[in-house]
């Protein structure tokens, strides 16, 4: 993914500058195309199945908000600067620059995935009062996807 988005930016950013751009195209399909599925998928990997829904609404939000103010940015880059190729290398610069939060992304679920593996239940027995000697014992169970503070001192 990592790949692909970078080859997409840079080569957006190339465009204006090759003379024959056909086979910065054609790079640019090949692998500018392969992330596209997995970058709609990043907020379904990482979010829980209660909080999908909202999570996914925020997502589009975002990506039809910047799909609503970035264009005229680049329209406005291009007036003031007299050059045809200024959206195209806003537009590259945009994709690189989103490479940071891609991984920010990537280390949240990276971390939430850790700390499924490393859930454990515990249930700690205590002794029962004297007043009860035959009851069963009563006891604390610990959950560690409940309590993140315990997730910690593993």
């Amino acid at each position: 993914m990592l790949v692909g988005i970078t080859v997409l930016g840079v080569g957006l950013a190339l465009l204006p500058l090759v003379p024959s751009p056909l086979w910065v195209i054609v790079i640019m399909g090949i692998f500018g195309g392969a992330p596209a599925g997995a970058i709609v998928s990043l907020p379904a990997e990482i979010l829980k199945p209660e909080n999908r829904g909202p999570g996914l609404g925020l997502f589009i939000t975002w990506y039809y908000g910047a799909m609503a103010v970035l264009p005229p940015i680049a329209g406005w880059l291009q007036d003031i600067s007299g050059d045809a190729g200024a959206p195209l290398y806003f537009g590259g610069f945009v994709m690189v620059a989103g490479l940071p939060f891609l991984g920010l992304l990537r280390g949240l679920q990276r971390r939430l995935s850790l700390k499924r593996y490393k859930a454990f239940r515990v249930w700690l027995p205590a002794r029962p009062p004297p007043h009860k000697a035959n009851a069963p014992p009563e006891g604390v169970l610990i959950d560690s996807l409940d309590s993140p503070d315990l997730l910690m001192i593993i």
